[in-house]
């Protein structure tokens, strides 16, 4: 039994020692020691002080384009200008017959003296015929009084055939186109243009003399 003891201490002794013998035979392996340095290129050079950082790759967002509306443009239509014939200026009847207005003195109204300031005279047709029932009227103003009188041909025989008359006042006025003579018919008709015409102050020159003719 003894025996026995002895012998089972001296193997385990030896398994021991087998065991020890065993353990260093293998390659022992420090703990600070590093890790393989993991290389992304088989050209690059490792670089043990790099730490490999994998970051997460987010997408990217692109912006929308915003299309802001424009205005479209506006047409604007431009009329084309049409061209229309000058309106022929109205051509009347009778026109003033040259030479006249003339100025003479007082010879028709005696009573009134050098106290008279009138206008008279005749109205001839196509055939130098004096023409009776024609319309004459004198407007404006004198020294800033309005003026609008009307006469007829044939009522003022010492004038001639077809002859009229208008007193304008009672005495000489100077005046410079500040009155106009028209004819009309007696429907109402402007026959002739209007006439301005200036008076006198001169006692020789009181008496206003406007013919008319027909025109040619």
């Amino acid at each position: 039994m003894r025996y026995l003891r002895t012998n089972a201490a001296i193997l385990l002794f030896f398994a021991i020692l087998f065991l020890m013998g065993l353990a260093c035979s293998f390659p022992t392996f420090a703990l600070d020691t590093p890790l393989p340095t993991a290389v992304l290129c088989p050209t690059c050079e490792p670089c043990e002080s790099c730490e490999l950082v994998l970051e997460r790759d987010t997408a990217t967002q692109t912006p929308a384009i915003q299309h802001t509306p424009t205005s479209e443009p506006t047409v604007t239509l431009v009329p084309t200008s049409t061209l229309l014939p000058s309106p022929t200026p109205e051509t009347f009847p009778y026109i003033l017959q040259p030479g006249t207005p003339s100025y003479i003195p007082n010879l028709h109204h005696l009573e009134y003296g050098s106290n008279w300031l009138g206008v008279g005279g005749q109205v001839f047709g196509p055939d130098g015929i004096p023409v009776e029932y024609i319309v004459v009227r004198v407007r404006g103003s004198l020294e800033g009084e309005s003026v609008d009188l009307t006469s007829m041909t044939g009522v003022a025989d010492y004038f001639g055939p077809g002859g009229y008359d208008l007193k304008l006042g009672d005495r000489g006025i100077e005046s410079t186109d500040t009155l106009t003579i028209t004819l009309f018919d007696l429907a109402g008709k402007q026959i002739s243009e209007e006439i301005p015409f200036a008076t006198h102050q001169q006692t020789d020159q009181v008496q206003i003399v406007i013919n008319f003719m027909s025109r040619p």
